[in-house]
């Protein structure tokens, strides 16, 4: 045996939980190592010490104190978890939202014919535009309500209202976006039939 697998041994040897066939090759290598034998007598010095030493218990309070702190950084987790899938789920959603939007943007650059038609076309991006900043706006104050709070009626308070907004947002947002592109559309088709 090499010193180095004597010296990791020589703790369970100690313990008495070293295999015979190992305590066999430790006792012979300790016969003819001075260096692991003076490593021995120093662990069965320490371990002498330390056998006489009493046992403390942890107080009282200690293991509610402790799993306390446990279950708040799990639950702090969880919060995280559920705040970063709340993000990724409106941003998705913020996608399929400006999808429809990109598409008719698309079609009228592939089919413009007439400045009116750029004119509607820059003013239905810049609506997109605005939406997409209040949605990330909207999300950087979710995910700061999020952060900085840890009450849980807080943070359903706080989604009720980005909710609440999200909501005012389609209504008042989204519908006159799509008012303005069904009379382009309208115009459009009254100017192919004159």
């Amino acid at each position: 045996m090499q010193c180095q697998q004597v010296s990791e041994l020589m703790s369970l040897r100690l313990d008495r939980s070293l295999p015979p066939a190992e305590e066999r090759g430790v006792q012979e290598h300790l016969a003819g190592c001075p260096a692991c034998r003076a490593e021995e007598a120093l662990l069965q010095r320490v371990d002498g010490l330390l056998a006489g030493a009493p046992l403390l218990a942890p107080s009282a309070g200690f293991v509610p104190v402790v799993m306390a702190q446990v279950r708040r950084r799990a639950a702090w987790r969880g919060v995280v978890r559920g705040a970063l899938a709340l993000f990724l789920g409106a941003l998705g959603l913020m996608a399929l939202g400006a999808a429809p939007y990109l598409v008719v943007a698309l079609l009228t650059l592939i089919i413009a014919d007439s400045p009116t038609t750029i004119s509607a076309l820059v003013g239905v991006l810049g609506r997109l535009w605005g939406v997409l900043q209040t949605m990330w706006r909207a999300g950087g104050l979710l995910l700061r309500a999020v952060w900085a709070s840890p009450n849980w009626l807080i943070l359903v308070a706080y989604v009720a209202l980005a909710t609440a907004l999200g909501a005012w947002w389609a209504r008042w947002v989204v519908r006159p976006v799509q008012r303005v592109s069904a009379q382009e559309r309208q115009g459009r088709s009254l100017r192919r039939t004159s």
